[in-house]
C-alpha cells in the first residue's frame, strides 16, 4: 500500500509541477538529520511498524490574531519549523516510517527522527515542550514569561505590548530563551500587515480564470486560500460557502463540473474577490485617547433559512464621552 501511494503521489506532483520542489524539500530534512534511512528488514523490538502517507503541504498562513490588536505596539513571529525540532523517542520512531525515490530514482526506505507535519498529535506534542522551557529556566523574566506562556498558538506569536521599550525587551529575552531549546525565532503573519498604516487587509491570489471549469474541488480551494480567522469578511466568503454547499447536495464528484447556473454565480463572485485588496481593518482597537475609557463587549446576531451569524463589537466611551467602536470577531 505504502508503494501504490508513493506511485500516485509522484503522479499528482508531477502534473501540479511541485515534485522538484517537494524533492528539494525532502534532501533537506535528510541532510539535516530530522530523516534516517532503515533497512527494510529493521525495526526496534518491541515496536510497531507503520508507514505515513505523503501529502504536500504549501502554504504560509498563520493564526490567531485577537492579543495582536489590543496595544499599540505590535510584534509577529514564529518558530522556524518547530516540528522539527522536537525529537521523537528512538522506540516511537519505526512508527513513523516511509519510502521516497533517492537521485537514481530507487526506493529508499526512511523513518522520521522528529515530529512530521500534519499529524494530528504534533502541535499538542510541540506546544508541550515550548511550555518545558519554562521549567527547565525558572528565571525567566515575566515578560518574556507571558509571551510564551500566553502568546504562542503552537509556532506562531502575535503579541501586542502598550510602550516600544518593552518592544525590544519581549523580542531580545524570547529570542535568548527559546535558543536555550533550539527554537529559532523569525517574522510572520498569516494576514497581511501594513505596518505603516497599521492596518489588516486580505491579498487574494486569483490563480484560477474567471471562466475555466468550476468544480467542487476548486470552490472548495478557493475558499480554503482566503484566511481568515476572525471572521472580518465573513459576509463575503459565506456566499461561496452556500455554494460549495449547494454543490455538496448535488451529489457531484470533485471534479465533475457544477451545474451551469450555480457555476456563472460562482464565477461572478470569486471575480469580484479582487475587491477584498480595499478592505482596511485597523490592527490597534485602543486607541491612546481610549486608554482608560469604559468599555462594553456588544454582540449582534442574526439569521434567515440559508445561514446565521453573530459579530461581537468592543465598545469604548472616554471622559469626553467620545465613543470608538471596533469589531472583534464574526462567525
Amino acid at each position: 500500500m505504502a508503494l501504490s501511494r508513493l506511485k500516485a503521489t509522484k503522479r499528482s506532483l508531477m502534473k501540479r509541477g511541485l515534485f522538484a520542489q517537494c524533492d528539494g524539500e525532502m534532501q533537506k530534512l535528510i541532510s539535516k538529520g530530522y530523516v534516517e534511512g532503515v533497512f527494510t528488514n529493521v525495526s526496534i523490538p518491541g515496536t510497531k511498524v507503520w508507514y505515513l502517507p505523503h501529502k504536500a503541504v504549501v502554504s504560509d498562513k498563520k493564526k490567531d490574531l485577537l492579543r495582536f490588536r489590543e496595544h499599540a505596539y505590535a510584534v509577529t513571529a514564529d518558530i522556524e519549523a518547530m516540528y522539527y525540532q522536537v525529537v521523537i523517542l528512538k522506540e516511537d520512531s519505526d512508527a513513523l516510517r516511509f519510502i521516497w525515490l533517492n537521485n537514481a530514482g530507487e526506493i529508499v526506505h526512511y523513518r522520521m527522527t522528529r515530529h512530521v507535519f500534519g499529524g494530528v498529535w504534533c502541535s499538542s506534542s510541540s506546544a508541550d515542550a515550548l511550555g518545558h522551557i519554562l521549567v527547565d529556566n525558572v528565571d525567566v523574566p515575566p515578560l518574556v514569561s507571558d509571551t510564551i506562556k500566553r502568546s504562542f498558538y503552537v509556532d506562531d506569536c502575535l503579541k501586542s505590548l502598550p510602550y516600544k521599550s518593552l518592544v525590544s525587551e519581549m523580542v531580545k529575552g524570547t529570542t535568548e530563551v527559546l535558543s536555550k531549546a533550539r527554537f529559532r525565532l523569525n517574522t510572520a503573519l498569516g494576514i497581511t500587515w501594513d505596518v505603516a498604516g497599521d492596518e489588516l487587509f486580505f491579498r487574494v491570489n486569483l490563480a484560477q480564470e474567471c471562466d475555466t471549469k468550476v468544480t467542487r474541488r476548486k470552490i472548495l480551494s478557493m475558499l480554503a486560500s482566503i484566511y481568515d480567522p476572525l471572521g472580518l469578511v465573513n459576509l463575503i466568503t459565506v456566499k461561496g460557502k452556500l455554494w460549495l454547499q449547494e454543490a455538496t447536495i448535488c451529489k457531484l464528484s470533485w471534479d465533475d463540473s457544477v451545474p451551469e447556473g450555480l457555476a456563472r454565480k460562482w464565477s461572478q463572485w470569486y471575480c469580484s474577490l479582487d475587491g477584498l485588496r480595499e478592505i482596511r481593518i485597523s490592527r490597534y482597537i485602543k486607541p491612546i485617547k481610549f486608554n482608560n475609557a469604559a468599555l462594553k463587549l456588544r454582540h449582534f446576531s442574526d439569521a434567515s433559512q440559508v445561514a446565521y451569524g453573530c459579530s461581537s463589537y468592543l465598545w469604548r466611551t472616554n471622559q469626553a464621552r467620545e465613543i470608538h467602536v471596533a469589531l472583534m470577531v464574526s462567525k
